[in-house]
């Protein structure tokens, strides 16, 4: 019988891992190198890559305590405050009125002409003609030309109705306004007296009233400031309690505001305007009332 050989299989050689001490991976050049143990750069890297998490997350969770912390606050705040009314500081309100009493210095008045032709044209020219004149006379007086203003100019058709023949065109009506501003009121009287003699048709709105209102308005306000703080001064004495600060000022302005003229006549309007005596014109006075009410924070 043939032996069988029987050979021994071998066994491969396994090649033993390099020992390196520990402190080879104490730094990061180390743990680049290839001769460094794998297992203890792991180790190393894992646990610093916790300790950045457990840092940020320390971090976080600090934020989140102190912004849950302040939303509790403030609600305790504003249920403490339910049911509870604002507090407003104690206040007194303190009026004073100034009153100056001025001449009017501007006078300002409307004329104006009214007239009747069979075309527009001729109408036209007949109220040109009237206002033209007035204006040249006017400008003798003094009056600029910067004071004497166009207010209103119109030209319309002018019908007659009947039943047999309906509606009939007649002619035309023009019709002219002007507004003068009379800066010497003492010729107001003269101003309208032109105007009769122009033969006007109109003359209506005669008012007068002062060239710079701010001026007694100041006056005014320098008056009623005056009794505010008189009063305030008595009002906080007698409760005993100092002013703090002022809340708030209010002022209005009352009073008669422009006068109403007085015209007198040594006779009346009779055939019409043109036949009117010379009137004399009063200018009068007007008051300028001006109110301010201030509100005092007192304490």
């Amino acid at each position: 019988m043939p032996v069988k050989k029987t050979t021994k299989k071998s066994m491969p050689k396994t090649k033993k891992m390099p020992m390196h001490n520990a402190s080879c991976c104490t730094d990061d050049a180390c743990c680049q190198k290839k001769s460094c143990c794998v297992g203890m750069k792991h180790l190393f890297c894992g646990q610093f890559a916790k300790a950045i998490i457990v840092t940020l997350f320390t971090i976080f969770l600090a934020y989140l305590i102190v912004f849950v912390g302040t939303l509790i606050r403030n609600n305790i705040e504003t249920y403490n405050t339910i049911g509870f009314a604002e507090k407003h500081p104690a206040t007194i309100v303190v009026e004073g009125t100034g009153e100056v009493k001025a001449t009017p210095d501007i006078a300002s008045v409307i004329l104006g002409s009214y007239t009747k032709a069979e075309t527009v044209v001729d109408a036209q020219n007949e109220n040109n003609t009237v206002i033209n004149g007035l204006i040249v006379r006017l400008k003798e007086l003094g009056i600029e030309t910067v004071d004497i203003k166009t207010q209103d100019y119109n030209v319309s058709p002018e019908y007659t109705y009947n039943e047999d023949e309906g509606r009939t065109l007649v002619g035309y009506v023009a019709s002219q306004n002007i507004n003068v501003k009379i800066r010497n009121v003492d010729s107001a009287n003269q101003v309208l007296a032109i105007a009769a003699e122009e033969g006007l048709d109109t003359v209506r709105g005669l008012d007068f009233t002062l060239d710079d209102r701010e001026v007694y308005i100041k006056q005014a306000r320098e008056e009623a400031m005056e009794k505010v703080r008189e009063k305030a001064r008595v009002l906080t004495n007698e409760l005993g309690v100092n002013v703090v600060r002022i809340i708030s000022y209010n002022e209005y302005e009352s009073g008669n505001g422009s006068p109403l003229p007085f015209a007198r006549y040594e006779d009346s309007f009779g055939g019409g305007l043109s036949s009117a005596i010379r009137p004399e014109i009063e200018a009068g006075s007007t008051d300028v009332v001006l109110t301010a009410t201030v509100t005092l924070e007192i304490r």
